[in-house]
């Protein structure tokens, strides 16, 4: 039997004003971080965020979160 490798996806993903906005890959070969700094002219909240993970979702894929690192006071 042969042993087949495969790359595994990586999805990207934020919230957003109460919605889940998921990002393609720009490249494969982008850290997390340089694929946040990509979206950030498009999405400036990205410019706050950290990037977290990846966890590996059901399908195998490579799940990152973009998370802001300011909140609300109250």
């Amino acid at each position: 039997m042969d042993l087949v490798i495969t790359e595994a996806q990586r999805m990207f993903r934020f919230k957003y004003n109460g919605e889940t906005i998921e990002l393609n890959d720009p490249n494969p070969e982008f850290s997390a971080v340089e694929v946040m700094q990509h979206y950030a002219m498009q999405w400036p909240v990205l410019t706050i965020a950290k990037a977290m993970g990846p966890t590996i979702e059901k399908d195998g894929a490579l799940l990152y979160k973009f998370v802001p690192t300011i909140g609300t006071k109250g």
